[in-house]
């Protein structure tokens, strides 16, 4: 993401770059200092179903890349929400 931009939250690192295609497209990181296998897997399915239950928070296609910090983990789905729409209202809005 040579051009993009960085947004932060508490649990969260959010890389924004606009593209060219058709749609918006989501990629999801998480570090083995985060915990085991099921633990990083579950945030990532809360991350996607976050972007699945509110695709109105994207008006143009975007690049996105979701990083989740070490030591500051989501709790749950309506956490994620709530940091994930306020990053997300700042990044949009710089566009």
């Amino acid at each position: 993401m040579k051009f993009g931009r960085r947004f932060f939250s508490p649990s969260f690192i959010l890389y924004a770059n606009p593209n060219s295609g058709p749609h918006t497209r989501l990629g999801i990181t998480v570090t083995r200092k985060i915990g085991n296998a099921v633990t990083r897997n579950r945030f990532k399915r809360l991350v996607r179903e976050a972007f699945r239950l509110h695709p109105e928070w994207f008006d143009r296609p975007v690049d996105l890349l979701v990083i989740v910090k070490r030591g500051r983990s989501p709790e749950g789905l309506g956490q994620v929400v709530r940091e994930l729409q306020e990053v997300l209202g700042r990044c949009l809005a710089e566009r």
